[in-house]
């Protein structure tokens, strides 16, 4: 089964709270370097998400988050919607920039994407990095022509070469719901698979039926 959040259970609860709270798009993204168990949390935008369900921000090489997320693909964050929804997401990020580097990275291979999703060919990269770029950019949509960007390295676009997406791929994710009093864990498996993970109400159910079980075969 290929890699996909859009009918993940928990994001029918996110675009929900997102409809609702349109200006709730600056969550708290935590990375580390190669070997550092110290994590760096830095606020950063939320820049939407890929046809698959990746979530999409966007840095500059010259970022932290470029430098530990090159080194170290793990990350986490906690995004909250309102002041008693958080989510709290854990996967792995990957940076996407120029086109060569997409390739020799072969990035998303990993991640199990079908070979027919956009985000497995580099356009929907290119294209989705332009968006942004426009959009985020001081300069807005009129940010001049190819010659004033960024210079980049001979043999690679010029194009805002300094300006780099980084897709986040969940694989925990952790619902909390302080105006209910309720905490839900979503996990996906190798497969793709979203599962929930009991609570400790749950957990305590399961053991109880456990004991039982022992105590008929007595």
């Amino acid at each position: 089964m290929p890699f996909t959040n859009e009918n993940a259970p928990w994001r029918a609860q996110l675009d929900a709270a997102l409809e609702a709270s349109p200006a709730s798009t600056e969550y708290a993204l935590a990375t580390s370097g190669a070997g550092d168990r110290r994590p760096r949390v830095r606020y950063v935008q939320h820049q939407g998400f890929s046809p698959s369900g990746l979530l999409l921000v966007a840095t500059t090489r010259t970022s932290p988050h470029f430098a530990d997320v090159t080194q170290n693909h793990h990350i986490e964050l906690a995004w909250n919607l309102s002041p008693t929804l958080t989510f709290r997401i854990r996967g792995r990020a990957v940076v996407v920039g120029e086109r060569n580097e997409f390739r020799a990275a072969g990035l998303m291979h990993s991640y199990y994407l079908p070979l027919q999703a956009p985000e497995s060919g580099y356009k929907y990269w290119s294209d989705t990095r332009e968006r942004v770029w426009r959009a985020t950019h001081p300069a807005g949509e009129g940010h001049g022509p190819e010659e004033d960007w960024e210079a980049g390295p001979e043999g690679v676009d010029n194009a805002h070469y300094g300006f780099v997406l980084v897709a986040i791929v969940p694989r925990r994710v952790e619902v909390v719901d302080a105006a209910n009093g309720e905490a839900t864990t979503y996990l996906q498996d190798r497969m793709g698979k979203w599962t929930v993970v009991p609570g400790a109400e749950e957990m305590a159910i399961l053991e109880r039926k456990f004991e039982d079980k022992l105590v008929a075969r007595l």
